[in-house]
């Protein structure tokens, strides 16, 4: 739809344009269900498997998200990852932040900025 830009810069247009269609890979990909696994090794790849997939639509990958730089890009990644695991899985918020390496009210921040920017 877009040329690809040509330096580090990346337009506006393409971060929501990403968002907009990490939505809809996300919601026809996991259709929306929680994943219900009972091994806790295959929910954990299914996990691992969701943090790749919307690392991919940022335009990261699974150690951006697992890393801990905080830029806008990686932070918002980061957040939708949270907001995911916390509405897919049973995993308590202390649970997801051992998981990405983060404080439970990290997670909770994070879970709450996604719901309130959509970011």
């Amino acid at each position: 739809m877009y040329d690809k830009p040509v330096g580090p810069m990346i337009p506006a247009f393409w971060v929501s344009d990403a968002i907009a269609d990490a939505h809809r890979l996300i919601e026809g990909g996991f259709n929306s269900e929680a994943i219900k696994v009972k091994d806790p090794f295959a929910l954990k790849r299914a996990v691992r498997q969701l943090v790749a997939d919307i690392a991919l639509i940022y335009g990261l990958t699974a150690d951006d998200i697992f890393s801990q730089r905080r830029t806008r890009t990686i932070s918002a990644a980061r957040h939708h990852v949270m907001f995911e695991i916390a509405q897919r899985t049973e995993w308590s918020l202390s649970q997801i932040g051992r998981f990405l390496g983060r404080d439970h009210t990290t997670v909770l921040h994070g879970v709450r900025l996604h719901i309130v920017t959509g970011k």
